[in-house]
């Protein structure tokens, strides 16, 4: 059976078996449309196997273990690159930090029922906006049981301002007249794009515009190669010539910008 080895750049979806090889708990899941089995590993450092249905674990295990040296590889590369905050769950206080564009900004939590907002100084001569451009996160303490809502509801609505003008900006370089955009719950991809609508995950309001762009500029480029060909990497180089550059920065970062929303390892 043939296989193939890939890293993954978005979140698997939850594996219903597992194998156990060295240190690692392998995820298998089985597809029915799938003929050869995929060794894949996630930017959180999580290994899966997609495999046949008919496949028997025995033989994905087998498979992982002629596989070790590159999971060893690649899983090291992703520990490397993960900040310890990665694995920890926001607290929503005063201090902590929280990324919007790829700047980080600290929250301040006062007195009241005030919504979020960002921007200004801290009073009291605190610069607690010392963190990135030196604005800082504001929330009302009777709010601060649903902050983690309230982050969410800020980061969606302003993303999809955000996206209007990115699309507006890119869209007519690859001879488009524009995109719908739905903003998406957070999921394993950063965006989809199915005939002229681009799905998009609400945590791209979490990383810089260089970055956002990228993304767009890959979606859009799905509306003339829906495949990942070596015709669809001409044709975004031709749009967009720095995108390798910009992919890669947002591989290497996105593990930090993306830190305490939910994209800890699994156990």
């Amino acid at each position: 059976m043939r296989s193939r080895k890939r890293l993954f750049e978005g979140r698997l979806a939850p594996a219903e078996e597992w194998v156990e090889v060295g240190r690692h708990k392998i995820g298998v899941q089985r597809s029915a449309r799938r003929k050869t089995m995929t060794l894949m590993v996630d930017r959180d450092g999580t290994v899966k196997i997609q495999a046949p249905v008919a496949m028997d674990l025995g033989r994905a295990r087998d498979f992982a273990v002629s596989h070790l040296a590159w999971i060893e590889k690649y899983v090291a590369e992703k520990e490397r690159l993960r900040p310890p905050e990665y694995t920890r769950r926001k607290e929503y206080v005063s201090g902590e930090t929280f990324y919007y564009l790829g700047e980080a900004h600290r929250l301040r939590i006062v007195p009241g029922n005030a919504p979020l907002t960002l921007g200004g100084k801290a009073r009291g001569g605190v610069e607690l906006g010392a963190a990135g451009s030196g604005a800082f996160w504001e929330l009302g303490a009777e709010r601060q049981a649903q902050a983690e809502e309230e982050f969410i509801e800020f980061y969606k609505r302003n993303l999809k301002t955000i996206l209007a003008g990115v699309v507006a900006k890119w869209a007519p370089r690859f001879g488009l007249e524009g995109a719908r955009v739905t903003i998406r719950p957070a999921s394993n991809r950063w965006a989809s794009y199915n005939k002229g609508r681009i799905n998009a995950n609400w945590q791209l309001a979490l990383i810089p515009m260089l970055q956002i762009e990228y993304v767009i500029a890959h979606e859009l480029a799905h509306d003339k190669f829906m495949d990942h060909s070596r015709a669809f990497w001409t044709w975004l180089g031709m749009v967009m010539p720095d995108w390798e550059s910009r992919k890669a920065f947002l591989r290497d970062n996105g593990a930090t910008w993306l830190a305490g929303f939910g994209l800890q390892p699994k156990e």
